[in-house]
């Protein structure tokens, strides 16, 4: 994080160096490498993210603002915590979404997308997973048959309803 320190112009840095010191900065979190911060400002608190070289802070300023600046030296200086929300366990974690949505009720629009997201992947999956299922049944059920005689459309079938439920897939995908 140093190597971005140098970036910001003499009197963000000042301004930032500032907000360090008198303990603006009230937390910064990693979490999968990504730092998250709270600072607080004379007339908001900001919020900012820092992910590799990209930066971003609720604030009016741009991407090399005070707050951003304040919150690198934090993270220089190894002042921040670590979180695995891995290490959790699954009443734990449900716990946590309880509180955050209890502390900020917007979040569960963000759930109820990533849920959406989830078993709209799930679907076609399932829809795929059935077809070869069928197939599989319907072609041991040739072979098993010594009366068997070759018939390209039962074949030229299966291969046209693949291609419907890719295209389908594809369809969603492209909706979304």
């Amino acid at each position: 994080m140093e190597k971005y320190l140098k970036i910001f112009e003499s009197c963000r840095k000042e301004k930032g160096k500032e907000l360090y010191k008198n303990n603006s900065v009230t937390y910064v979190i990693n979490h999968n490498n990504i730092y998250y911060s709270k600072v607080v400002g004379n007339q908001d608190d900001y919020l900012i993210k820092i992910d590799n070289n990209n930066f971003n802070c609720t604030c009016y300023d741009d991407l090399s603002c005070k707050h951003i600046y304040a919150t690198l030296l934090s993270i220089n200086d190894n002042k921040y915590s670590s979180i695995n929300l891995n290490e959790l366990s699954k009443e734990n974690l449900l716990k946590l979404i309880d509180f955050c949505i209890k502390k900020d009720s917007s979040i569960i629009h963000n759930i109820d997308l990533y849920i959406r997201k989830t078993n709209k992947n799930i679907e076609p999956l399932k829809e795929i997973k059935t077809f070869f299922d069928d197939f599989e049944e319907e072609f041991n059920n040739l072979i098993d048959d010594d009366n068997y005689e070759y018939d390209e459309n039962v074949f030229i079938e299966y291969d046209n309803e693949l291609i419907n439920i890719l295209k389908n897939i594809e369809k969603n995908d492209s909706d979304r």
